[in-house]
């Protein structure tokens, strides 16, 4: 049984594996991947949403450079 959060407008939340790989983040290929995968959430989602999570990951992302686990 896979549990989920119900966010707005009804839409479930993500459940399972990060579609992008922790490992990833070295990869110079990445920034196309994140936005091949934004334009398909885009298609998939309302606007809000998707907003939401690339904030999400612009915050998680400069985190992780002020903690110094990774260049930009």
């Amino acid at each position: 049984m896979q549990h989920c959060v119900m966010l707005g407008a009804g839409e479930p939340a993500p459940t399972g594996p990060a579609p992008v790989p922790v490992a990833a983040i070295d990869d110079p290929a990445l920034p196309q991947v994140l936005a091949e995968l934004a334009a398909a959430r885009a298609d998939e989602m309302v606007a809000d949403t998707v907003n939401r999570e690339l904030s999400i990951a612009r915050k998680a992302i400069g985190w992780w450079q002020r903690q110094g686990w990774i260049d930009a």
